[in-house]
């Protein structure tokens, strides 16, 4: 048997924006139930009494509609601009439809699954409830299986401190490959040469050239792939229409077509201006909540016999 949230007795043990957790009052018993609306599913019991749970889960496509009337419900017609209206004060779905100019009744068909909205609507709403980035990544992964592009946000201050303790070669880039830290251990690859404001930039550039070795075949298309992506994912960023159009005017690099995907972690080679020669694994990770990425160089000098 299936139970649903709304039979008792049931007892909220643990709330987190849209996380809650109801347990009912005998659990764990193998006739016991609770629902989790951190993934929408309704747990139950087996029907002979088995030990372990199976998990019967909302439609993927679900999930953004939960989270819309999760929010509206929380919300009043005050909280998004308009007047207070008769009734309870909540914002009612027409309300919605008020707020962002569309046709009546647009909202309330989304809400029940009867229309299917664009990325672009979803965010808008998204928005105007003044959804939490995680919130919103939830809602437009279930509608399109991939998050949004991540806003361009400056990453918090305790990142300096995570940048400059690596022993490795170490770099904070922001969704255009602009520098906005590099630890002193990057700074050696630089030898006397400040570090550079774009790293892809530096990359492309004769001062990379020179320290990233087998450069044509295993850097440049795949920095220009990185390139490609990020003009995509931010057409109107003015950074990376200049690397554009830097690309499309140096005679060697419009010889070069991008890689299938970005820098990855296969070892590349790199003389290394105070370590000598050696391989790199490029390791990046997406700063939560921003565009920002934590890149680290994991370098690894050849052995003598390898030489």
């Amino acid at each position: 048997m299936t139970y649903v949230a709304t039979h008792a007795p049931a007892k909220p043990i643990r709330t987190h924006g849209l996380i809650q957790y109801i347990v009912y009052a005998n659990w764990p018993n193998p006739q016991r139930s609770f629902w989790c609306a951190q993934c929408y599913c309704v747990f139950e019991s087996t029907e002979q009494g088995e030990e372990g749970m199976k998990v019967d889960s909302l439609p993927r496509n679900a999930i953004y509609r939960e989270i819309l009337r999760a929010y509206r419900t929380r919300l009043t017609p005050q909280d998004v601009g308009l007047e207070a209206g008769p009734g309870r004060g909540k914002l009612t779905q027409q309300n919605v439809d008020q707020i962002l100019g569309g046709g009546a009744g647009v909202y309330q068909k989304v809400e029940a699954g009867r229309v299917r909205p664009s990325p672009e609507w979803l965010q808008r709403v998204g928005r105007k409830f003044r959804m939490t980035d995680y919130d919103l990544g939830v809602a437009v992964a279930s509608l399109t299986g991939s998050e949004p592009v991540p806003r361009q946000r400056t990453p918090p201050h305790a990142w300096l401190a995570a940048v400059e303790g690596q022993s490795q070669p170490a770099f904070l880039i922001d969704h255009a490959g602009s520098v906005a830290i590099v630890n002193a251990s990057a700074r050696q690859i630089f030898g006397r040469s400040r570090a550079p404001e774009n790293l892809w930039r530096w990359m492309l550039s004769e001062g990379g050239r020179s320290v990233l070795d087998n450069w044509a075949d295993q850097w440049a298309p795949y920095v220009l792939a990185e390139i490609r992506r990020a003009r995509a994912r931010h057409p109107d960023d003015i950074t990376l229409r200049d690397l554009d159009e830097e690309v499309a005017r140096e005679s060697s690099l419009k010889l070069l077509e991008p890689a299938q995907c970005g820098l990855d972690c296969r070892p590349r080679p790199l003389r290394h201006p105070a370590r000598g020669c050696g391989e790199v694994q490029h390791l990046a990770a997406q700063i939560d909540g921003t565009a920002a990425h934590f890149v680290t160089w994991s370098f690894s000098p050849y052995s003598p016999t390898s030489i």
